[in-house]
């Protein structure tokens, strides 16, 4: 009898050890997965995901992708983009090697003002973003005030 409670005591405390172990790799896991996420859009100047993957002012940072913007176009002027985002009004040069995709590639003379945009690009000394790429989201986002 005694013996059956020492292997039923070293299960129980086998499992919680191997319970425990599985949790903290879970945790572990996930933490570097959401930090991996959480530098899509860091970058000299950028703006870092927020709460539900909304960008957020001031959290910029070295990132895979460099700097990046999200909000709702305004006008589009030539070849320049004016974005409404949580930080203000921002205008964001292309170049001829912007790749846009509205669903598929398209030109910056596809794109209307009101439509979501998702810019990925590199901030310049005045405060404007020489894209890299576009991308216009289904919905657009609505940038809230501060």
């Amino acid at each position: 009898m005694k013996k059956t409670v020492i292997i039923i005591v070293a299960l129980l405390v086998l499992v919680a050890v191997v319970a425990g172990s599985f949790w903290a790799g879970m945790s572990f896991g996930q933490a570097r997965a959401n930090q991996a996420r959480g530098e899509r859009f860091r970058g000299p100047g950028g703006q870092g995901p927020g709460l539900f993957g909304t960008p957020q002012p001031g959290r910029g940072g070295a990132g895979r992708f460099g700097g990046g913007i999200m909000g709702t176009i305004e006008a589009v002027e030539g070849n320049t983009l004016v974005v409404t985002t949580q930080e203000g009004t921002i205008r964001v040069q292309t170049t001829d090697t912007t790749l846009i995709e509205k669903y598929t590639a398209v030109t910056i003379g596809d794109l209307k003002a009101g439509e979501g945009v998702m810019v990925s690009g590199t901030r310049q000394d005045d405060g404007s973003y020489t894209a890299r790429s576009i991308r216009v989201l289904q919905i657009p986002p609505t940038p809230q005030s501060q």
